[in-house]
């Protein structure tokens, strides 16, 4: 297991943070349910490649396969949330699902990156619940 999965593990288990480890040989995936307020259960995920702390942080297809007509309205939002929230990157795939993506800096400390990860999966979580509103009224308007 690379060693920020371990840091963060270890955060983790101070605050009794619930979480599943993916141990591949080339990848660690640390994951972490969440239900947004008024949405859906999500499942955030923390990546590790290697020993560098170079980590990742995603949450996959808050929203799917969103409509062509409704692409528009989506995309303003998620323009609105990315200005409101500049660390945290919403973004549209090729199959129109709806993603939030954060990005540490590579070879974060050790001495902090638990604690640095802590902290942005309870600030995902917040603005989740934010956001996650006003794309459902632009789904639904």
């Amino acid at each position: 297991m690379f060693k920020a999965i371990r840091l963060i593990m270890q955060e983790m288990d101070k605050v009794n943070m619930h979480y599943n480890v993916e141990d591949m040989e080339d990848v660690n995936i640390l994951s972490a349910g969440y239900g947004i307020e008024n949405g859906p259960t999500i499942t955030i995920k923390v990546f590790s490649q290697d020993d560098d702390n170079d980590v990742a942080v995603r949450v996959y297809g808050i929203l799917h396969n969103v409509a062509e007509e409704r692409i528009p309205k989506i995309m303003k939002v998620i323009n609105q949330c990315n200005q409101k929230f500049r660390y945290f990157k919403f973004v549209m795939n090729d199959d129109n699902d709806v993603s939030v993506e954060y990005d540490f800096p590579v070879e974060a400390s050790d001495y902090t990156l638990g604690q640095e990860v802590v902290e942005i999966l309870m600030r995902m979580m917040h603005v989740l619940d934010e956001c996650y509103p006003v794309l459902m009224r632009a789904i639904w308007s």
